[in-house]
């Protein structure tokens, strides 16, 4: 009788549901999650202006293109960026490069000259460009 009782009692645990417990096993390797760096810090690098003229090209529609002479200040090379705007009657640029914060440049004065198209159509001249803050007054 008795192991009769502890038959239907083994028979009854596992029904029930009730086991011994099982030790954990090794966990699953955690998926590999690309890490996304994070951009480089950029600073801007003003080219030092030491002449500006004004040239007017063609018939209207009038061309005004600018002849910038100057230095930058260090070694590094990248790309030339130029932002104009016109506000009221003085026409406003700068002239920059973007370097990594980082950057090791050689401490060398490299020069500079180009000629920039000023953009849009021109209906009549400004009465100032100022480049870098160096002014042109135009008659």
């Amino acid at each position: 009788m008795r192991e009769l009782i502890v038959f239907l009692l083994l028979i009854l645990s596992s029904c029930l549901g009730v086991s011994a417990p099982v030790p954990p096993g090794p966990r699953p390797p955690a998926p590999d999650t690309p890490t996304v760096p994070a951009p480089p810090r950029l600073t801007r690098e003003l080219l030092v202006v030491e002449e500006v003229e004004g040239f007017v090209v063609g018939t209207p529609p009038m061309q005004l293109r600018l002849g910038v002479r100057g230095y930058w200040p260090s070694g590094c090379s990248a790309e030339v960026m130029i932002e104009q705007r016109l506000e009221g009657d003085t026409l406003t640029m700068t002239i920059w490069r973007e370097l990594p914060a980082d950057a090791v440049c050689p401490a060398v004065i490299v020069p500079y000259h180009g000629t920039i198209p000023i953009e849009g159509e021109i209906t009549r001249l400004p009465s100032a460009i100022t480049v870098n803050g160096w002014t042109l007054r135009l008659p």
